[in-house]
């Protein structure tokens, strides 16, 4: 019981410095708990990638463009205002039990921004 409530403590302490922060003027601030969750909300699977990553594991393979579609919706409303994240490749990893390789897709917009060489003269 006392690792319990210990963690509750804790936790009731994150939550509590957060509202603190939010009140002096740092609206966005969030407990790592709640900035999970919303990672989670904007349908991003993975955390500490330059990239936006959608990851399923289906029946039937999905339509990627609806999936980034979904995902650019969420991140602008919920994570944009809080995290620049719109300017991050949008990419959807699927397997299903249909295909046996994994694909990984994005749209060619983001594709040629994120591989483009650079000219190493500039």
């Amino acid at each position: 019981m006392k690792g319990s409530t210990n963690r509750r403590k804790g936790h009731n302490f994150e939550r509590e410095i957060a509202k603190v922060l939010r009140e002096m003027g740092y609206r966005e601030a969030l407990t790592s708990r709640q900035a999970s969750r919303l990672y989670d909300d904007c349908k991003l699977d993975i955390w500490g990638v330059p990239l936006n990553v959608q990851i399923k594991n289906v029946k039937v393979p999905q339509n990627p463009t609806t999936i980034i579609r979904q995902m650019k919706r969420e991140v602008e409303q919920r994570l944009e205002p809080i995290e620049k994240r719109m300017d991050k490749p949008f990419v959807v990893i699927q397997k299903s039990n249909r295909e046996v390789k994994v694909f990984v897709e994005m749209s060619l917009d983001d594709f040629k921004t994120y591989f483009e060489k650079k000219d190493s003269s500039d």
